[in-house]
């Protein structure tokens, strides 16, 4: 089965009743989710991750390419479901020396470095970057003692210029 194309994070808000959410995306175990609760009652909001058998369970669906968490307590109507696939780096799967290969075995290996990419994808989207136009490291952008930087401020990010 081929991967879609697709997000890897899916947030939908609570309403006190629903206690199930699906995540479209392809997971190999009910473990390759982080679960949470977001109270987006506050500014920023703050986020709860939920444990696997206390605070939701999950089931898979391989043949649709979905999971289906469903939480023991609905999230609130001032709270949100965040489903965010989180694969392990790690390499389940491992081939026989001039065996035989199972194709489907050789293809969940593919589908899972896909999704991997996508993971990594949307992690980098979240960095700061700098466009880079020549191999010459001294063409990179000069960061000036007035430019300003970024500073944590303990609830969110501010641009500081030295005085």
């Amino acid at each position: 089965m081929s991967i879609s194309a697709g997000a890897i994070k899916f947030e939908v808000a609570g309403d006190g009743v629903t206690v199930a959410f699906t995540a479209a995306t392809k997971a190999y175990a009910t473990t390759d989710f982080k679960v949470y609760k977001v109270n987006t009652a506050v500014t920023p909001n703050t986020k709860v991750l939920q444990v696997e058998g206390v605070g939701y369970t999950a089931v898979l669906s391989t043949t649709a390419q979905t999971a289906t968490i469903t939480y023991t307590v609905a999230p609130t109507a001032t709270e949100s479901s965040l489903i965010v696939l989180d694969i392990p780096t790690s390499q389940a799967d491992s081939l026989t020396t001039n065996g035989k290969f199972d194709d489907e075995k050789v293809e969940d290996m593919s589908d899972k470095i896909t999704q991997l990419m996508k993971q990594l994808e949307e992690n980098v989207a979240r960095c700061l970057q700098a466009t880079v136009e020549q191999d010459n490291p001294a063409s990179l952008p000069y960061f000036g003692t007035t430019t300003g930087y970024l500073y944590w401020n303990g609830t969110s990010f501010e641009v500081k210029t030295p005085s």
